[in-house]
């Protein structure tokens, strides 16, 4: 709420009175708009009540000796009330400024998404949302400027005109060779490409596993060994940035050696990171086996390259996003107005 909601405590500093005179206030009625929590000696009392009591309280001799302080071009007394919304509306740009950058650095190898649906707006399990286009080209969304949370999109609402009105950062929403609407594309696009490079992977390991019925795969395996398959090809490149791709896969699969102790499962390494073969322990040197293969078919493909094209593209995107948001958190404001900014 813009006006803000206060307890007795709060109330209390901001008037300078005790917090039995404000409690006694409420209970006389004395204060407009405050409400007693039912079972409870909790009060909520709206701002702009607090205002109106601290402005009824002036003497008119406080009055005149501010006029005249103000004729003789002295600063007008600061309104605790308008400082402290001003400093929680910076705190909730800030917050949505810290949530927008961190968003930009989606992992996609984390969404092994084969099928993108009809036309319309999807998400998966982990909260990816995508929009595929009547003429099938994809769109990733980034999850603020799609969340329906009513305080979320208010809070986006204002974000975007704080953006907008500063002359150092309107490019992010405006630039469409440089700002979001170029990162939704790019990872579009690779999303786009790289449900297509599992669909033909999937595909590969069925038709050998077909002809070869000894060296191939049971139908639970394939989707695992394809994923890891993409996930090497285009995530593990020689071209990437190894480093952080390699911490990011260790993240997700610190706790798998476990897992394979507890369940005898076989272990191989993707470099020097420890992948787990997530099928039977009778497929494990096959799956090794098709694995190598796969890599090795699917090294040079168009689809690989195009990945790698997009997604190198859509980091250096990011990056200078996250750069400019970071700067701003950093410097503990967030430039430009927004019509919820109090005044």
């Amino acid at each position: 709420m813009e006006e803000g909601l206060y307890g007795i405590r709060e109330a209390a500093k901001l008037l300078s009175y005790s917090e039995r005179q404000v409690r006694q206030m409420c209970i006389d009625g004395k204060i407009p708009g405050a409400c007693r929590l039912p079972k409870g000696r909790k009060w909520l009392i709206p701002g702009s009540a607090l205002r109106a009591v601290g402005k009824g309280e002036e003497s008119k001799a406080r009055a005149d000796v501010q006029s005249e302080e103000e004729a003789h071009g002295k600063p007008k007394e600061i309104d605790p009330l308008l400082v402290d919304r001003k400093r929680k509306h910076q705190q909730d740009m800030l917050t949505l400024v810290k949530i927008w950058r961190d968003e930009l650095g989606v992992s996609l190898w984390r969404h092994p998404i084969r099928d993108l649906g009809k036309p319309g707006v999807h998400s998966d399990r982990q909260g990816l949302v995508w929009q595929v286009a009547k003429d099938d080209t994809v769109r990733l969304l980034h999850p603020v400027e799609v969340d329906r949370d009513m305080d979320t999109a208010f809070l986006r609402d204002y974000f975007h005109q704080h953006l907008r009105s500063s002359r150092q950062y309107s490019w992010m929403l405006d630039d469409k060779e440089n700002g979001i609407c170029r990162w939704e594309v790019l990872a579009g696009l690779e999303l786009g490409m790289r449900a297509q490079l599992l669909e033909k992977i999937d595909s590969a390991i069925k038709e050998k596993s077909a002809l070869s019925p000894a060296e191939g795969l049971e139908p639970h395996s394939i989707a695992f060994v394809s994923n890891a398959v993409c996930c090497a090809l285009v995530d593990m490149a020689p071209d990437s940035d190894r480093i952080a791709r390699l911490r990011d896969l260790l993240s997700q699969i610190r706790v798998w050696p476990d897992m394979a102790a507890a369940w005898s499962l076989p272990t191989w390494s993707i470099g020097n990171v420890p992948i787990l073969a997530l099928y039977t322990p009778m497929d494990g040197e096959r799956g090794q086996r098709v694995f190598a293969h796969m890599m090795s078919a699917f090294e040079k493909h168009s689809l690989t390259q195009g990945i790698l094209g997009a997604q190198n593209e859509r980091e250096a995107v990011a990056r200078a996003m996250q750069e400019a948001l970071t700067k701003m958190a950093g410097g503990g404001h967030v430039p430009g107005v927004c019509s919820g900014c109090p005044s």
